[in-house]
């Protein structure tokens, strides 16, 4: 069974895998470093909390760029 199973999908279960480990500790587990952050660079959590807000803000205007730009760049195209 698992011999018949297109290599593909396999490749697809592992980026599933790999996003949903790298979503939750990017994500959900940031919190965890606020006061060791704090700490070390003196910083307020509202100045940490706007740091992570910008790097989604980026995340999210670059995505569809990269995206874009890695789908052209695809061989074949």
């Amino acid at each position: 069974m698992l011999g018949t199973i297109y290599y593909g999908w396999w490749v697809v279960l592992a980026c599933f895998v790999i996003s949903l480990l790298m979503g939750g500790i990017t994500f959900f587990s940031f919190t965890a470093f606020f006061e060791p952050i704090q700490r070390e660079f003196g910083w307020s959590y509202t100045q940490i909390s706007l740091a992570t807000s910008l790097r989604g803000l980026e995340m999210g205007i670059f995505a569809p760029i990269v995206g874009s730009l890695s789908i052209d760049s695809a061989p074949g195209n």
